[in-house]
């Protein structure tokens, strides 16, 4: 079994966290350095769990999700980002490419992406300050760091430096659990330990890691995200995302199949519900009603619709607006702050100790 590890969270980031989340809008709004926006695509309501500590220097941030997950995100600029999955073979993708076993995302700062999770997969994403990476090649002698990249890429990363991050991640709720209430052993650590054992990841993988075709997909779904951003009162057709993006039908239908595992109109369908529960959060109940909401989405057929959100959210349309100032401001805060006490029940993918001996942690490296 895992190592699990509750915790109370604070303000000032010691000793880290655990948070529970029902609400695809406040996951996205907890997750630090990034801009991020969830479309959840299962068949059931969202559920999600995140896990973050952050030194200032360095940032481990742990996420699981309960039902299939697309997440768009922007990175910050101040950091330099990897993705990890689990050690077994999973199917999901960065930007559409399959993430094997030994795959790691790199994202510089300023770069976005697009992530297709299926349910109950773990993720780790880790976060450093480009110099400080730079500083830890310097003591190591390393060459060849692939920092200079400016857009995301996937590394068929050597298993050895991506296994001496796997060993931190099952190290990491232990030493959470033992540090003192400021963190500084813990953050003394990971400022160490995780510049070097990247320096050793990008050493490591000598060929060209950036795939054309992950630069061509973002590309095409950057232009189709712009023309559905600057024309929300207005009918989308396929044909309009054609035009916008610059590419057939075809190979629209492959770059959506193949980011979101879903038909460009399955995926505009998703994201109008999602508007429409945006906007169903923020209106008053006294004088607005469901389906005028429902329609300014371009939604006419109200029974389906209904169907659809109930689905997706757990609720339906109406309960939302009716309950909807029911919602504490206070607990809002608390959730995209972090002030709550939660439960992250055991991460077997990252997390489960291979076995109870104390490893030395000279050899991570």
């Amino acid at each position: 079994m895992g190592t699990a590890i509750s915790g109370n969270t604070i303000k000032n980031g010691s000793p880290g966290f655990w948070i529970n989340f029902d609400d695809p809008d406040e996951f996205a709004a907890a997750q630090p350095r990034a801009d991020v926006r969830i479309d959840d695509t299962g068949s059931g309501p969202f559920g999600a769990r995140l896990g973050i500590f952050d030194t200032g220097i360095c940032g481990v941030q742990f996420t699981w999700n309960r039902e299939d997950m697309v997440a768009r995100a922007s990175a910050h600029e101040d950091r330099f980002y990897l993705l990890i999955g689990p050690a077994e073979r999973r199917p999901w993708t960065c930007l559409g490419a399959p993430m094997g076993p030994w795959s790691v995302g790199l994202y510089p700062g300023g770069s976005s992406n697009v992530i297709r999770m299926p349910s109950d997969l773990e993720l780790v994403m880790l976060s450093i300050e480009p110099d400080a990476i730079r500083r830890a090649a310097d003591d190591l002698a390393l060459d060849d760091l692939k920092l200079a990249t400016s857009a995301p890429a996937i590394l068929a990363a050597a298993p050895l430096p991506v296994a001496s991050i796997r060993r931190f991640l099952r190290h990491f709720p232990r030493m959470l659990h033992n540090t003192p209430a400021d963190g500084s052993q813990l953050k003394f650590w990971m400022d160490r330990t995780l510049p070097r054992l990247t320096a050793r990841l990008l050493a490591a993988e000598h060929s060209s890691a950036t795939d054309d075709r992950i630069s061509s997909r973002l590309r095409i779904l950057n232009r189709v995200e712009g023309f559905l951003e600057a024309n929300t009162d207005a009918p989308i057709y396929i044909a309009d995302l054609c035009v916008a993006a610059g590419v057939s039908e075809r190979t629209l239908v492959n770059v959506f199949q193949q980011c979101f595992g879903l038909s460009p109109i399955r995926y505009l369908r998703v994201r109008r519900l999602h508007q429409v529960r945006r906007a169903l959060r923020t209106s008053d109940p006294g004088t607005t009603s469901v389906s005028e909401i429902a329609s300014l989405f371009g939604f006419w057929h109200f029974g389906r619709f209904a169907a659809d959100f109930k689905t997706l959210f757990g609720q339906t349309p109406s309960n939302l607006l009716r309950h909807r100032a029911e919602r504490s401001v206070l607990q809002k805060v608390s959730h995209r702050r972090g002030i709550k006490k939660a439960y992250l029940p055991p991460i077997t993918a990252f997390l489960a100790l291979a076995s109870s001996a104390i490893f030395d942690l000279s050899t991570l490296v």
